[in-house]
């Protein structure tokens, strides 16, 4: 029988009440499995991020020295400089897949200090700003007054915030805007990533934080995933939605930290 078949809860009370502890017993099973196939997933995330920094991170460290050197000999005016320094950025945001990767690994340790959360989130939208292939400016509202706190690690929160952030902009790549808004919400603080950009169906939608989807030529699969892995490393959740007509919202939503007694 389909774990997701239920039984009819009707007749005697006995038979009304085994039928109502089976279906409740295959409702747990069923929670239990797809628990299980995800910290599979994840496991296979993690074999790929350690291989990953073998095979790739190694020679590009070498690379980028290599490059750095012929930059420094070449005069300023070299028609050379320009797409030179174009492979120098390709290899820093390499570098920087790499190392999100290999923190999804070490997701385990992040801290537990008090972090005003709108550092991380403007620093992250500053990197996503620069990464952007076209003029773009990216709104953020947040509360003035008091700092808006979660318990957490400040480069994990970082790194969370920019996978979201860089989703954003290749949403955006052919027109659009962004805009963030965070708030924090009785106990919970909620950080909203809104675009305007090309849209995404609820199929998308359901299968984004899945490792390795991707539905980008080139895309590694890999951004959302670890998004999610490190919202759920601070105790909280990432949700997206959106429609495939315009624009798509990935929300944050982490537990809020009480400010430390004086």
């Amino acid at each position: 029988m389909a774990l997701d078949r239920q039984v009819e809860a009707r007749g005697a009370d006995e038979v009304a009440r085994v039928a109502r502890s089976f279906n409740h017993m295959t409702s747990s099973l069923r929670q239990t499995l797809q628990s299980l196939a995800e910290q599979r997933a994840l496991a296979r995330v993690g074999e790929f991020a350690a291989t990953l920094a073998h095979e790739v991170r190694n020679p590009l460290t070498a690379i980028r020295v290599d490059l750095q050197v012929v930059e420094e000999g070449m005069p300023e005016g070299s028609r050379a400089l320009r797409p030179l320094r174009r492979a120098l950025a390709e290899i820093e945001r390499l570098d920087r897949s790499v190392g999100a990767a290999l923190l999804a690994t070490r997701v385990a340790r992040a801290g537990t200090a008090p972090v005003d959360v709108t550092a991380p989130l403007a620093a992250a939208i500053a990197v996503a700003v620069r990464s952007s292939k076209r003029p773009l400016e990216i709104e953020l509202s947040a509360e003035d007054g008091a700092p808006v706190l979660v318990h957490g690690d400040v480069g994990a929160l970082e790194q969370l915030f920019l996978n979201l952030l860089l989703n954003a902009v290749d949403a955006v790549r052919e027109g659009g805007d962004i805009r963030v808004v965070c708030r924090p919400e009785n106990d919970h603080v909620v950080i909203r990533v809104i675009d305007t950009g090309a849209g995404l169906s609820e199929d998308v939608a359901r299968q984004a934080f899945e490792p390795l989807f991707t539905t980008r030529a080139g895309g590694t699969g890999l951004g959302l995933t670890i998004a999610a892995r490190l919202a759920h490393a601070h105790g909280g959740s990432v949700t997206l939605e959106g429609s495939s007509c315009r624009g798509a919202i990935a929300t944050v939503d982490l537990p809020r930290a009480a400010a430390p007694s004086m």
